[in-house]
Parts: C-alpha cells; structure tokens; sequence
C-alpha cells in the first residue's frame, strides 16, 4: 500500500513535530548565563509525539480506506499539536527577555502541516 499525499504530508509534519521535542526550544539569560531550554523530559514533549504518531496513524489509515473519519483525525492532531504549542508559549505569560527558537518553531509549523495533510485528506475522492 502507497501513501497518498495527503498521507505523505501528514506523515512529514508528524516526523517534523517529534523532531522538535529534542531542539532547542526557548533562549533566556539566567543570572547573567545563556539558557535553552528544551521540550524532551517534559509531559509537553510526550503529549507532542502522542499526538504526531496519532496523526501519522490517521494518515496512514486513511491512506489505506479512504475514509473521511480518518481525515478528520489527522486533522484535529494537528490541531490539537498548534493548540499544546500555542498553550506553552512563555510569553503568554509575561516573560518577555524569553526568546523563542527552532524546536518551537518547528512544533508549530509540524502541527500546522499536519493539519493541513488531514484537510487534503478530506477532500481526496475515494478510488
């Protein structure tokens, strides 16, 4: 079984999203010492590649029988992937010398590709 490329594209902003757990995700100064922080160790990064391997799951499953359900979910997982990034932005909270790198960035993006392959999926037409 190939995938389609609404699969192809879910499955690239799934790898894309449990790659960001282990880059760099924020860059503040700590008493005078530059710090990253990463999302690996954290409940973050395990609810990221819960819901990346979901998506992928979604895509490949609708890859295989074309139902629009499975369309659905890889969707809301990228949804729900730009929703947790969203959530743990720290400056929603105030922290304003936080500067913010790759690995959240590209969190951002792997969810937003995600959603994107679960909308081509939705308007695939069943073969």
């Amino acid at each position: 079984m190939s995938l389609s490329k609404a699969g192809w594209v879910a499955m690239v902003g799934g790898v894309l999203a449990i790659v960001s757990v282990f880059l760099p995700w924020y860059s503040f100064d700590l008493l005078g010492t530059a710090t990253t922080f990463k999302a690996w160790g954290t409940s973050t990064a395990w609810i990221l590649i819960v819901l990346a391997l979901l998506g992928m799951f979604f895509a490949w499953k609708n890859s295989a029988s074309g139902s629009k359900g499975m369309g659905v979910g890889a969707l809301l997982m990228g949804l729900f992937i730009v929703g947790v990034v969203s959530v743990n932005d720290p400056s929603n909270a105030g922290f304003d010398s936080v500067v913010k790198m790759y690995g959240f960035n590209m969190s951002l993006v792997s969810g937003l590709i995600l959603l994107v392959g679960g909308i081509m999926a939705l308007a695939m037409k069943k073969k």
